[in-house]
């Protein structure tokens, strides 16, 4: 067993090895498997001791910032596949973490506090890999990669299609103003990604 993984090996029907790419393969599913028990024995945990104790922050700024961080009713993000849903999210998060004028660190720890279920799975994975990589986790980087998981390219391109074939048509004035808000407003924040 190297690392947890046990030796494994694919035979076919007559017991013949199917050889090392179809042993790999195994290995490698067997690896991804357990890791995803491992994460959803975490986020159990995690879910624990949060009903369990008074969410102690490390110390009594950190608690006073997230009980009035919670006093503000932040969204929490599950991590389904809706991409608009993702959008509202960190939307509606940004709106909060400005409004409470806290540092990238602070932004960071109250965001992730707020991922539940496959969201938590996906972040203690990221956080795992940049802590193993050396990656100094800020706000913008997580910004980045949760926009890249939740929101893909496809979306970005089909939007920002629509908004270059978007007319006036039936809409009113003040329809058409709205909406180009909005549209400006998308591909902004996705343009500020590229950057």
């Amino acid at each position: 067993m190297t690392h947890g993984v046990p030796h494994v090996q694919m035979v076919d029907r007559e017991g013949s090895s199917l050889g090392k790419d179809a042993d790999n393969a195994l290995k490698d599913m067997y690896v991804i498997l357990w890791r995803m028990v491992s994460c959803m024995e975490n986020q159990e945990n995690n879910n624990l001791n949060h009903r369990g104790s008074n969410h102690d922050l490390e110390g009594q700024g950190k608690s006073e910032m997230l009980k009035n961080f919670m006093n503000m009713h932040p969204p929490e993000f599950v991590g389904e596949g809706d991409p608009n849903k993702a959008e509202n999210w960190i939307r509606n998060l940004k709106k909060i973490l400005k409004t409470m004028g806290l540092n990238d660190e602070m932004k960071l720890l109250l965001a992730t506090f707020r991922l539940e279920n496959d969201a938590a799975c996906w972040w203690e994975m990221i956080d795992s890999k940049w802590t193993t990589a050396q990656i100094v986790c800020t706000w913008e980087l997580f910004k980045n990669e949760f926009n890249n998981n939740y929101i893909p390219l496809s979306v970005k391109l089909k939007r920002e299609d629509e908004f270059l074939n978007f007319k006036q048509g039936n809409l009113t004035v003040q329809q058409y103003a709205t909406s180009s808000h909005h549209w400006l407003g998308m591909l902004r924040t996705w343009y500020k990604e590229k950057i």
